[in-house]
């Protein structure tokens, strides 16, 4: 996650998630991560999908919308 920022100063980790859960995954077959996060069938699959990192934040994110 932080190499593929670019840069891990000031690496922003909110930001990057909500970047990445709003661009077209070809997995999905073009649609976006986001879009999945309404049941719990649609977040096992993009757990399939992401890192063990990133697992926890999408998680939390279904719970509170706020988050994502």
């Amino acid at each position: 996650m932080v190499a593929e920022s670019g840069d891990p100063i000031g690496f922003d980790a909110r930001q990057w998630l909500n970047r990445w859960l709003r661009e077209p995954v070809p997995a999905l077959g073009g649609r976006l991560p986001v879009e999945f996060l309404h049941t719990l069938d649609g977040v096992a699959r993009i757990m399939i999908l992401t890192p063990t990192s990133l697992q926890a934040a999408l998680v939390c994110g279904t719970r509170d919308s706020e988050r994502i």
